[in-house]
């Protein structure tokens, strides 16, 4: 009774574990039904034992294995021999050996009971070392606790904490922690409370000021800034005789072993559903500059899955990159280890929204997201702020048999999916790209000059043809996202109401940062966001921030904060000199295109960053690096010649709806900059000591050249000669010529070659493919509709990609 008594002291420590003890221990015994104790003979015929002998054994044996995988810490090894060992010994074994000095059964009973003895001191000494771990391990979930899809925050320092841009958030610092994560305990705050919600927001707005003061003057050498990747999986479980497959509710509990086995190379952070996992390295990337660096990526991120997928395996979970969870929404598509949450599933079957006190859906499970409570309570916020659920409408594929008249209870609008959580839009993955800037004018100014690019990498990556097991007229996730977050009341989606909000809080970016000359007003020709006076006011006081930067922050603070709880409202527990707790709310859940990042706090030593987030996640680690490596060449050219992306954000919102549309990354044309080099004169570049204010002592892009063209991806990237437009591969090759050997320009060349290639309809785009695999599938019924057997083929196929040369080859379109 102690030891058990020891066990679950141990266990409650983490306050999120009654959860991963169900799901470790059921998946556990299963395991070891399966594989280990199969047939007791087995174990009779190594060692002497009676039945029940053997019975306890097994017990003894199937708690303690419980226990370290539930703990998942490598020196409990020990305790484990040790206690099998003693209580084999204890129980009279007469082993089928002899051995090497004289032992009666009394000697061996008494060398049992010492390593029972020495099975307890190391059991004492284990658990001690494993209740810091978990005390430590529950800090760091907390202290990286996730502000929504978008928070994809970067480490760049050199320190533990600061480790990679890819996960700053996760140690950002510990007052921030203290301040935003115990919420269990504390009420959640009603969005009716305006004037507490305005108290909140000015908090934000104070904390933003004293990073912006500290940080305002900070550069960076060239060559000492870091850029960063994050790559989403989701998790599957595959039933290969029933052709079945469930994503697999374990993501939460595998986050934490992985994480405590303290791997080198990789650390796992947790997602909106609890079948999702973001990876990041966690060593930053160098200079985008430094292109020996900037290759080894595409080696780092096969590794990472390598590594993963030695992981997950022993779970049997697959681990894929797809950009939205296919088979979300459907009867029966997720695992579910815990029996009291599979029966009231099964109780409240055909009603879910009874159940469902977050998202109230009528399809997804609450309590299949993350478990941390910033997850619930975003579900929960939104749909409270609303004033209704959301409400996701996707074109349906139309076919042969596609009903596209009838009403039914699974889609009552006839033509569209509906969809209705936050966990569809959240449960999707992409791949995100940060840049570490030299100066806070700098970060503007690769923020503008990206931006337009941001629906030519959407297209050219879409990846997401199915949605709640339909076939969709879509081949992205991004509208699904943004509709899935939607928090706008009614009136603020009223285009006639004065308090009208164009966008949803996930959406495409409505304004230029930068006083860049080349950054005009009228480019900015959508409607834009009402901010309050009042924040301006605060933001410009004494001339802090000038006109552009601060309309920008105000813009953040049009929406309100979610969640928020009562604690984080209490002034004597926080100092707004030391958190960012209440900006980053605002900050991290407004979920645009390209995000401008300012320092995590005011202590830290990583610089100002963007964040490039458009891209679907890729089915391959090599169509990752593809992106990934084209996208830092992209920038490379940006930071050194004189170059001109920007046009009207109308037109790129234009080219974002087109980008949707299936098969766009080859048919369809996209609005661009017709010259987008000054001149003979572009490798001129003044930007640097401008402070990318400037790009050359002569202005030479005049009104008459401001002009705008369609074209498709392919001649954006190769350019068109008979209108004057050079395109960006021929700025890439002469930048690469200029800057690089030889040998090193040709490793490039590959990955270049591949992306127009892509452009050029010869490598398909996952969403391609997967929708040529449904529509040749035997079983597809030419009704847009994915049955159970159809999506475990394409999970199976997908997974066959990742570990089959010649079939990733054929993917590829190379066979």
């Amino acid at each position: 009774m102690p030891l058990l008594k020891s066990s679950l002291d141990i266990i409650l420590i983490n306050k999120d574990t009654p959860r991963l003890i169900v799901e470790r221990t059921f998946y556990l015994l299963n395991l070891i039904e399966k594989h280990l104790f199969v047939n007791q003979d087995i174990l009779g015929r190594f060692v002497m034992l009676n039945q029940s002998q053997i019975s306890l054994t097994y017990g003894i044996v199937v708690f303690t294995t419980t226990t370290l995988v539930l703990l998942n810490y490598k020196c409990m090894i020990r305790t484990l021999i040790a206690l099998i060992i003693g209580s084999i010994l204890y129980f009279n074994v007469d082993f089928n050996f002899d051995f090497a000095v004289p032992v009666n059964q009394e000697n061996l009973r008494i060398i049992g009971i010492l390593l029972l003895i020495i099975f307890s001191l190391f059991y004492i000494e284990d658990t001690k070392s494993q209740t810091q771990l978990l005390a430590i391990s529950s800090d760091q979930i907390d202290q990286g606790r996730k502000k929504g899809k978008g928070n994809k925050n970067n480490q760049v320092g050199k320190e533990q904490k600061e480790k990679s841009l890819n996960s700053q958030n996760q140690q950002i610092n510990q007052n921030n922690t203290k301040q935003r994560v115990e919420n269990r305990g504390n009420s959640k705050v009603n969005y009716n409370d305006k004037e507490l919600i305005e108290k909140y927001k000015k908090n934000g707005l104070l904390q933003f000021l004293n990073v912006y003061l500290n940080h305002k003057d900070r550069f960076i050498k060239k060559e000492a800034l870091h850029w960063g990747e994050e790559i989403e999986y989701t998790l599957y479980s595959i039933d290969p005789q029933s052709r079945k497959v469930q994503l697999a509710n374990m993501g939460y509990s595998l986050i934490q072993g992985f994480n405590q086995q303290e791997d080198p190379e990789v650390y796992l952070q947790p997602e909106f559903g609890n079948f999702m996992v973001e990876a990041v390295p966690k060593t930053p990337y160098n200079s985008t500059e430094d292109l020996e660096d900037l290759l080894k990526c595409d080696f780092q991120i096969k590794k990472r899955r390598q590594i993963l997928e030695k992981y997950f395996l022993l779970y049997e979970i697959g681990l894929l990159t797809l950009a939205s969870p296919i088979i979300l929404g459907t009867p029966n598509h997720i695992s579910i280890e815990d029996p009291d949450l599979a029966e009231e599933v099964q109780r409240f079957e055909g009603r879910l929204q009874e159940r469902n006190t977050y998202s109230q859906s009528q399809f997804t499970i609450d309590s299949t997201e993350n478990p941390h409570p910033r997850f619930s309570g975003l579900m929960q916020s939104i749909r409270e702020r609303r004033g209704e659920k959301v409400e996701i409408l996707v074109p349906i594929y139309v076919d042969k048999n596609t009903n596209l008249t009838e009403k039914t209870t699974d889609e009552p609008k006839p033509g569209f999916i509906y969809m209705d959580s936050m966990a569809f839009g959240m449960g999707c993955s992409c791949l995100q790209v940060t840049f570490e800037s030299q100066t806070l004018n700098h970060a503007r100014y690769i923020h503008d000059q990206l931006l337009p690019w941001t629906p030519i990498f959407a297209a050219l990556s879409s990846n997401a043809p199915i949605f709640k097991g339909k076939l969709a007229d879509i081949d992205m996730r991004w509208t699904v996202i943004s509709q899935s977050v939607d928090c706008r009341t009614k009136e603020e989606r009223d285009s006639t109401s004065e308090n009208y909000i164009p966008k949803s809080r996930y959406g495409t970016q409505n304004h230029y940062l930068s006083n860049h000359k080349y950054v005009k007003q009228e480019y900015m020709d959508t409607i834009q966001y009402k901010v309050s006076e009042e924040h301006m006011k605060i933001l410009q006081k004494d001339n802090m921030l000038d006109d552009r930067l601060a309309y920008h922050i105000a813009t953040l603070f049009a929406r309100d904060p979610i969640p928020t709880f009562s604690n984080e409202h209490d002034e004597s527990l926080f100092d707004n000199q030391e958190i960012t707790a209440h900006f980053e709310n605002l900050q991290s859940t407004n979920w645009n295109s390209m995000r401008f990042k300012p320092p995590p706090s005011v202590q830290s030593k990583i610089g100002w960053r963007v964040e490039f987030r458009t891209m679907d996640i890729q089915i391959t680690d090599y169509e990752n690096s593809v992106f990934i490596i084209v996208l830092c060449l992209v920038q490379n050219v940006i930071n050194n010649y004189d170059v001109n992306f920007l046009m009207p954000i109308s037109k790129i919102d234009e080219n974002m709806n087109r980008a949707h549309m299936i098969n766009a990354y080859t048919e369809q044309k996209f609005w661009f900059r017709k010259n987008i080099i000054n001149s003979a004169d572009y490798k001129k570049c003044k930007l640097q000591e401008s402070d990318y204010i400037i790009s050359s002592e002569e202005e030479k892009f005049s009104e008459t050249e401001d002009e705008f063209v369609e074209l498709y991806i392919r001649e954006i990237i190769e350019g068109n000669p008979e209108i004057g437009f050079k395109g960006i591969y021929p700025l890439i090759y002469e930048y690469l010529r200029d800057h690089y050997p030889k040998d090193q320009v040709e490793k490039v060349n590959e990955y270049l070659d591949f992306f127009l290639q892509r452009a050029k309809g010869f490598h398909p785009t996952g969403a391609s493919y997967i929708r040529n695999l449904v529509l040749n599938h035997p079983e597809y019924k030419q009704d847009s509709i994915i049955s159970q057997p159809i999506a475990h083929d394409i999970i199976a196929d997908i997974l066959e990609i990742g570990s089959n040369e010649e079939k990733r080859q054929q993917y590829y379109g190379n066979k």
